[in-house]
């Protein structure tokens, strides 16, 4: 995977975007991958009805916009939106392509990333539709965590009306179970971080 990505960033074009644009939507042509190197973006799908349905949060050194491209559809069935200032380098379908014909062991690493993300996208939406908020909540700030001079953070870069989106709830939820928390001592929080004081709560 190191070798696509070392590719990207010598043949790709790289890209600035400011916090709330789309980065590819739904219906667009499948043209570019995408690596994000700074930031953070949301992948997600709009349902027939309008629900807006987030599939998965992706952050520095993760790969995007694959999917479509290996399974040779012409139109993009996601969006792909910034959830702060983002950095990223794309390539072309083509560049992909060429790289591939040369190089056709890298076929390898991109199926195992990708059948991840297909078995990762399948847990996410089992949390959100089988689990109450806390839990939720819960489930989604321990994929997050960082560990800094021995203490525990989770680093979000959203508001709680981002944040309750994102798990399927209402701010007011996001807002009550990160207050009771806090009043716990589980955690401590600013806007956009979070430290944990009692990873067990989490589990």
């Amino acid at each position: 995977m190191q070798e696509v990505i070392a590719y990207i960033r010598q043949h790709g074009q790289k890209n600035t975007l400011p916090k709330g644009r789309h980065i590819f939507q739904m219906a667009e042509r499948a043209t570019h991958i995408y690596y994000l190197t700074a930031g953070w973006i949301k992948i997600g799908q709009e349902a027939e009805d309008g629900q807006d349905i987030t599939l998965s949060i992706r952050k520095a050194g993760d790969l995007y916009g694959l999917a479509e491209i290996l399974a040779n559809t012409t139109t993009r069935i996601r969006y792909a939106m910034s959830l702060t200032e983002v950095e990223f380098y794309t390539i072309t379908k083509e560049q992909l392509e060429q790289l591939l014909q040369q190089r056709p062991v890298l076929w390898k690493p991109l199926s195992e990333m990708m059948a991840r993300r297909l078995m990762e996208t399948q847990n996410f939406m089992r949390v959100i539709t089988n689990l109450q908020v806390p839990e939720r909540l819960a489930w989604f700030l321990r994929q997050f965590i960082t560990y800094k001079n021995g203490r525990t953070f989770v680093e979000l870069p959203m508001t709680h009306e981002e944040l309750s989106n994102l798990i399927g709830c209402s701010r007011q939820k996001v807002t009550a179970n990160l207050n009771a928390w806090r009043k716990a001592h589980y955690i401590t929080y600013e806007r956009g971080k979070i430290e944990i004081l009692d990873e067990d709560f989490l589990v």
